[in-house]
């Protein structure tokens, strides 16, 4: 909503590009950013946090086999 009222003229697409990158920018953990960014490429904001959260839960599930 608040993109939609900064922007008001963009359309869809750009819209989601614009979304999508602010998104990944913000994200601190550079290696799942890179594997969101350049090997899933999501096109909405709703698929980025997907496979983000999913890379991420996939990862930790791992890490604590790992462990014991």
């Amino acid at each position: 909503m608040l993109y939609d009222r900064e922007h008001p003229r963009r359309d869809r697409r750009t819209r989601d590009k614009d979304l999508v990158r602010r998104f990944l920018d913000g994200l601190q953990d550079e290696e799942v950013k890179f594997e969101v960014e350049y090997h899933k490429e999501p096109t909405t904001i709703d698929e980025a946090v997907y496979n983000v959260v999913t890379l991420m839960q996939t990862r930790a599930g791992f890490e604590g086999e790992r462990g014991h």
